[in-house]
């Protein structure tokens, strides 16, 4: 009885050994367990597309500038109110003149960089001067109309333009085109006082000149309604402040 128990015992241990004695020879090592026998795992790397960025300010390295406008000595520009006028292109310069409201100026030179602004230099409000343009996105000046043409013209040694054709006795008239109102000074110097503001179409007789200062020509007038007496530049070539009415 005991001795087919054992037999039994035997027999049941016997079968469950068989399959573990099979099975050990194909087991998976647990340190390559979820790769495909044969094939090398590729390690996978992220890759980052770099976001194009544009940029508020085209600024030049050397200079600290944005690029300027697009413009150029001789064009007129529109400029708007609460603007310094400097004699020097620098926030430094000496404040020459303050410009409250809209205006319409002329371009004669420029552009200069400093203190990170453009500077140009205009005429036909005062004293001429320099003012910034602005920055990208808040520009206080811009084109005005077309260029103005400005055809070549003869410098004297002293550094002025030929005259216009006046004489002593000659008549003429202020003439512009810029609502700009031109000015009869104490002296031909644009730091001499004012003496009147000049309306387009004012005649007036010449009695003395030209005189040349500060690259201008200037001429000692007397105005015909009034008899008033001053000096008045000229201008310049393609922007005159003066017509010749008569010889």
């Amino acid at each position: 009885m005991h001795r087919s128990h054992r037999l039994v015992l035997f027999a049941l241990l016997l079968m469950a050994a068989i399959p573990l004695l099979f099975a050990a020879p194909f087991a998976v090592p647990a340190d390559t367990q979820g790769v495909t026998p044969g094939i090398s795992a590729t390690p996978f790397t992220p890759a980052f597309t770099p976001t194009a960025t544009v940029p508020l300010l085209l600024i030049t390295p050397s200079t600290g500038c944005s690029a300027p406008l697009p413009l150029s000595p001789g064009m007129q520009i529109a400029i708007r109110g609460g603007l310094n006028v400097r004699y020097e292109p620098s926030m430094s310069g000496v404040l020459i003149n303050y410009i409250p409201e809209p205006i319409i100026a002329t371009l004669i030179d420029g552009p200069r960089c400093a203190n990170g602004y453009n500077w140009w230099k205009i005429s036909g409000y005062g004293q001429p001067g320099w003012i910034i343009e602005g920055r990208p996105g808040r520009y206080l000046i811009e084109a005005y109309g077309l260029p103005t043409l400005t055809p070549t013209a003869s410098v004297t040694p002293s550094g002025c333009v030929v005259p216009l054709s006046f004489q002593i006795g000659s008549h003429g008239a202020v003439s512009y085109r810029d609502n700009v109102p031109r000015r009869l000074r104490g002296a031909p110097t644009t730091n001499a006082p004012v003496v009147l503001e000049l309306l387009d179409g004012v005649a007036f007789e010449v009695l003395a000149g030209p005189v040349c200062a500060e690259l201008y020509n200037w001429w000692n007038v007397r105005i015909l309604t009034t008899g008033i007496t001053g000096w008045i530049a000229e201008g310049r070539p393609g922007r005159y402040n003066v017509e010749v009415i008569s010889r």
